[in-house]
Order: C-alpha cells, then structure tokens, then sequence
C-alpha cells in the first residue's frame, strides 16, 4: 500500500505546473473532465499515480473525484473527517475562503503549524491572484481559518510476514559454499565413504567479487597461458622492486629517439606486473588455490 510520503513526492513533481488554454491541463485529460475547474483531479491524479487510487476509488468515478463536495461526503462516509486542527501530513484539505459553506478548493496537507495555525499544501489550480481557479500547482501555507477540515485517506503500514513464512527465515541457514548448498538440496545418504565437510571460505563474497573480470581459475586456462603466467609471475617478482631505477638509468643513456619508445615499453610492463601483482597477491593471505575454490561459486551469481 501507498504511503502520504508518496502522494506528496508525486505531488511535487508538478509544482510550477501551468494550464494551457481554455483550462486546457493534464490532470483533466487523464480524469476524463477536461477543461474545467481541476484542484481535486488534481489530488485523485496524484493519489492514483503514488500507488495510492483504491484509498479513493468511488469517491466520484473509479478515479476518485473531481468535486469537492463528493470528497467531503465521502470521507465523512468513511469516518474519515477531522477538524483542522487535527490534520495530518498527507490530509486532504478543503477550503471555504468567504466562510458561506460552501466547499470552494481542496489540497494534499504536507505541513502543519500549530503554533501558527497554519498548515501547508501543494494545490492544483490555484495561484495568488485567485485561490481556487488559477491554473497553476503550488505549494502554501493557509490559514486554520479558511479550511472547512480535513479528509483522511486509510494509510496502512506495510502488511507483516505471517507466523510461517517468519518461521520459516528463521529455520533457514544462509549457504556459504557449493558443498553445503548440495547438503540442503538433497538427503544425506548412508554411505561407508567418508562425508566432505563443508569448507568455509577464507574470503568474503566482496573479495571475490572484486577480482579482474578476466580472472579465470586454474583449470580453465590454457597450457600456453598457464606457463606465460608462471613465467610473467616469477618476472614480476623478481624485477618490480628493481623496475624503476632500471627504467631511468636505462632510459638516460640512449639516444633521445630512443628513449620515447622504451618509456612506453616501460610503462607497459610496469602496468602488467602491477596487475599480475595485484591479482595473484592482493589478498596475502590467500594462496591461488584458495581464491580458484571459491572463484566459481561466485561467478555463477553474477
């Protein structure tokens, strides 16, 4: 179900919004009364968009209403009509300005002031000049004395689980790796081989995850990439502490045409130790094998 906090959010969308003409707007088209006074299709448009159009619907049409005075009648049918002072925050508002009875204007409560007597509102067809035709959506403060009272849509918090399903989240055990996801999918057999006990990782999902997309386990490489890598690893080992001061003796005693094209040799084999570095080492603690026993699991995720 909807929340006030929703309606409002919609509502505010519009602010600044501005009829054309012949009272020519959005909320009238969609209403299906075009071109007429609009500040309550306006409020049902709101409430059907947040999520929110049954707390209304046969109010007037199935849309809610688009005369106040249905709205009044049918919050007060609903026992849902309350005096100003007890507004709401997601209230509907509605106006008497001259104080003759009649409802004249209506708008979504978003604040109140009691201090103030005041509550604020965000209302469709109104404007300075004229409160309750004005074309535009605005947001104002009015007085507790303009307001005939409120109506209150039927808010309900979300629905809670029920006793079930809460029993069963708490029965339930989290699977943290393949083998004991197998254990909860089918029976344990009987079985004179000993069981495999389930391992637990020795990095977190957040680890694995941040490996380089390119990453592939052990078994899944080539036997040509299988011994560059060995080859580039142990070259990455021995020379990465030695890379940079080599670089700058080297790259100061050869010609100047020289020296561009063996920087950016450099540089190359600077990036690609450094990766192969942080790939195979980042996690210290962690040998290749114990990042391959959990790298497929994993991946199946993504």
């Amino acid at each position: 179900m909807s929340t006030a906090k929703a309606v409002i959010a919609e509502a505010r969308k519009h602010l600044g919004y501005v009829e054309g003409p012949k009272k020519d707007n959005l909320f009238g088209r969609w209403y299906g009364a075009n071109n007429a006074p609009w500040c309550a299709m306006f409020v049902s448009y709101c409430m059907n968009k947040a999520g929110a159009g049954l707390l209304i619907k046969g109010a007037q049409t199935a849309k809610g209403y688009a005369s106040c005075g249905k709205g009044i009648a049918y919050f007060k049918k609903k026992k849902a009509w309350f005096p100003v002072e007890q507004a709401q925050v997601g209230d509907h508002a509605f106006f008497d300005w001259n104080h003759d009875g009649d409802q004249d204007h209506v708008g979504i409560v978003t604040a109140i002031d009691l201090k103030k007597k005041q509550i604020k509102t965000i209302e469709g067809n109104t404007n300075d000049s004229n409160h309750s035709n004005g074309g535009t959506v605005q947001e104002k403060w009015r007085n507790f004395s303009v307001i005939m009272g409120v109506g209150r849509p039927a808010w309900t918090a979300n629905p809670k689980p029920s006793k079930t399903a809460a029993a069963k989240e708490v029965k339930a055990k989290p699977v943290t790796t393949t083998v004991q996801a197998q254990a909860v999918q089918s029976p344990v057999l009987k079985t004179s081989k000993p069981q495999v006990k389930a391992v637990e990782p020795k990095m977190s999902a957040t680890e694995l995850e941040s490996l380089p997309e390119n990453y592939k386990p052990r078994a899944e490489r080539g036997p040509w990439v299988k011994t560059l890598d060995i080859f580039l690893r142990l070259l990455a080992g021995s020379t990465s502490a030695f890379l940079l001061p080599f670089g700058s003796i080297a790259l100061t005693n050869v010609p100047s045409w020289l020296a561009i094209p063996l920087a950016a040799a450099l540089g190359w084999f600077a990036f690609r130790t450094s990766n192969l570095l942080n790939t195979y080492t980042r996690f210290g603690r962690l040998t290749e094998r114990d990042i391959d026993a959990n790298f497929t699991s994993i991946a199946k995720k993504k």
